[in-house]
């Protein structure tokens, strides 16, 4: 899928940052300045930090430029904790309404219940499951999960290619149902925390947004990192004052 082009009013060192590593590269403080993926790796939206920075001298992270291959393990991790989270929603919801299929039809509910009730309650815990096709969207995402997780353990390979493993990972895209905007933003979260990265660079997450998240996908709130999000909430006060 061919990428979008960088917004215009970037600095040099901006556009230089970026060009070095690839469209999906990131940086902290003077180094690389990426974008944030907007779908699961894709072209990006905005030129926020992923939040590389050095946690110990000597240590795995001693330095803060981020390769290429380390971008991609980010993308995949992400992408893997982005379908993890779908498909645990997907197959806990199919789980209970199949439950409860079961649980209407059962001779001690009957006995409670009458009849029509105790069947009209199976017939649309059924309708909704088979409607929607939970067990198939989780199905979806667990294979997409699995095939994220080996492209990051392929990466691990002493003669690992981040090209190839980039194709790899563009091929899931047209299998990539429609995106969960909040909830890829936990996942960006996740990967962010998984690889030790700087916490001030995470994206902040209501708490609605992170409750209603599979009911309302499309749900609105102000896009920003938790140090944009502390900074902004600081000038306020600033003003106020």
């Amino acid at each position: 899928m061919a990428e979008s082009e960088q917004p215009t009013g970037k600095t040099e060192a901006e556009s230089a940052g970026s060009e070095s590593i690839g469209a999906n590269t990131s940086g902290i403080g003077s180094v690389e300045r990426p974008p944030i993926p907007n779908d699961l790796g894709r072209p990006p939206i905005s030129g926020h930090e992923m939040g590389r920075q050095p946690n110990n001298a000597g240590g795995p992270f001693a330095s803060p430029a981020v390769t290429p291959l380390e971008n991609l393990q980010f993308r995949a991790i992400m992408n893997a904790s982005y379908h993890q989270d779908m498909e645990r929603f997907y197959d806990q919801v199919h789980r209970v309404l199949m439950f409860v299929v079961v649980l209407a039809g059962s001779s001690a509910v009957v006995s409670i219940l009458p009849t029509t009730w105790a069947a009209g309650i199976a017939t649309v815990a059924g309708l909704i499951d088979l409607v929607f096709d939970l067990f198939g969207k989780a199905a979806l995402h667990k294979q997409l999960r699995w095939r994220a997780l080996n492209i990051f353990a392929e990466s691990y390979e002493p003669a690992a290619n981040h090209e190839i493993l980039g194709v790899k990972l563009a091929r899931m895209y047209p299998d990539e149902p429609p995106e969960n905007g909040p909830t890829l933003n936990l996942a960006y979260n996740r990967a962010n925390q998984a690889l030790g990265w700087s916490e001030g660079a995470r994206l902040w997450v209501p708490w609605w947004a992170r409750i209603f998240r599979h009911v309302v996908p499309w749900i609105l709130y102000r896009r920003e990192t938790l140090a944009e999000r502390k900074k902004r909430l600081e000038g306020k006060q600033h003003l106020a004052a």
